[in-house]
């Protein structure tokens, strides 16, 4: 069911629409962090293919606010992807894609962004989150 609303969410959010992007990514957020706070994993079905492109198309536009709420959005839910199985084929795969699209393709941009928002945002994503998400990798 998870995966269902991603995808509407995702198909249906016009870019450029600051409003309706932080609504959705806030939306986003939620119901990750319900399922942690539940006790529960992510589904096995859920479509990070899709998830991770829309993380990468909200990282390589322009607009500041955009890419602020996206960079929120991951260090929020970051350490609930799936972390203790990334010794695993999959799960790796899906570790070293969120690992190219954030420091590979986007690093420098992000790092010596002109915004002091998006450039602490990303600081802290790289201190505090992806140290122990890629500890295993």
């Amino acid at each position: 069911m998870l995966t269902v609303f991603v995808n509407i969410l995702f198909h249906k959010t016009p870019v450029y629409d600051y409003y309706t992007v932080d609504a959705s990514l806030g939306f986003v957020t939620l119901l990750f962090t319900s399922l942690h706070n539940h006790h529960k994993t992510l589904p096995s079905n859920f479509d990070f293919q899709l998830f991770f492109n829309g993380i990468d198309i909200l990282l390589k536009m322009d607009d500041l606010l955009s890419c602020e709420k996206c960079l929120w959005m991951i260090y929020k839910i970051v350490h609930l992807l799936p972390s203790k199985r990334l010794a695993e084929g999959v799960d790796k795969e899906r570790g070293i894609v969120l690992y190219k699209k954030l420091i590979g393709q986007n690093f420098y941009k992000l790092f010596f962004h002109w915004s002091f928002n998006v450039r602490l945002l990303f600081h802290n994503i790289m201190l505090y989150q992806c140290r122990n998400w890629f500890e295993n990798v």
